[in-house]
């Protein structure tokens, strides 16, 4: 057991260091291999006896503890990811017990967006003391204008971000980096934040460079950010949920419907696969006629020759 605590342990700081995965990520990851490493344990079984009906069996012990499908792919993800690393580092000869281990099928829920009135919402300053309320309005304006995701925030570094060319400087996940964009109007905000906000924040005894801070001086975490996201909306004519999510969401549902191409927004958004992209795309079926009628070669000159010959 101890040795597999140990090959889990130097898997995660791989992840860690190596593959740029978050901390977040990482614990996640740490809890599904912990949790496989009990049940090996209580079989009395080692990493290197493992094999595909074994962990079919493991599939089974999972689905007993009415674990959702979700979360039982994410596990075997975590788990044919681990495999992967220890067979390499150990020069074993055994197969990936898990590479004919399909992911379960699963519907995508699609992620809500939100209505311009609630947008609205949440753009009203509701906070005190001014200095919080000015803070949180740079907040809601970058993550609506930039699509950034709630992390990336946390982790903007003043060095990051260019207020005379309007844009900043995202590490994403991988240790990605792209260039993402804001409006003149919350250049305006940022500016005075860092002029007469961020100094009056800032710890003298605790200096840092992170460009957004919590009242007590220190960065800002993706907890604090979702809490005043909600303390607005609460506070809004007709109260709803939000999520920074749901902003990262309406900015790219807004590009697509004002007609941006789906691999500018994939750019913008940071992802990986243009398939991840794709599940912002909201299009009605009359908008779907509309693309199809006046892009479509052979539409347009059936439609030409009908109207020719009348």
């Amino acid at each position: 057991m101890e040795n597999t605590k140990q090959s889990i342990e130097a898997y995660i700081q791989y992840l860690l260091n190596n593959k740029g995965y978050s901390m977040n990520s990482c614990q996640s990851y740490q809890r599904d291999l912990n949790q496989f490493a009990k049940f090996l344990a209580e079989y009395e079984a080692n990493l290197e006896e493992v094999n595909e009906p074994f962990f079919r069996q493991y599939l089974a012990y999972l689905h007993q503890l009415k674990q959702n499908k979700r979360s039982i792919n994410r596990k075997i993800i975590s788990i044919r990811g681990f495999y992967h690393f220890y067979i390499k580092k150990n020069h074993l000869e055994m197969e990936n017990p898990l590479i004919n281990i399909p992911l379960l099928k699963t519907d995508k829920p699609l992620p809500k967006d939100l209505f311009m009135e609630q947008m609205k919402s949440l753009m009203i300053i509701s906070e005190k003391p001014y200095e919080l309320g000015h803070r949180n309005q740079c907040i809601v304006y970058l993550l609506f204008q930039t699509g950034m995701r709630v992390s990336e925030l946390c982790n903007l570094k003043l060095i990051d971000v260019d207020l005379e060319d309007g844009s900043i400087r995202v590490l994403g996940k991988g240790n990605k980096e792209r260039i993402v964009y804001f409006k003149e109007n919350a250049k305006t905000l940022l500016k005075e934040y860092l002029e007469m906000i961020r100094p009056r924040l800032l710890n003298k005894d605790l200096p840092t460079d992170y460009f957004f801070l919590s009242y007590h001086g220190k960065p800002m975490s993706s907890r604090s950010i979702q809490y005043l996201l909600q303390a607005r909306a609460d506070v809004a004519p007709i109260p709803f949920k939000v999520s920074p999510h749901m902003l990262r969401h309406t900015f790219a549902t807004n590009l697509l419907n004002h007609d941006a191409d789906l691999k500018t927004v994939q750019e913008l958004l940071g992802h990986e696969s243009l398939s991840t992209t794709q599940i912002y795309t909201h299009v009605s079926k009359k908008r779907l006629k509309e693309v199809y009628e006046n892009t479509h070669p052979l539409a347009k000159n059936l439609n030409k020759n009908v109207n020719q010959n009348h």
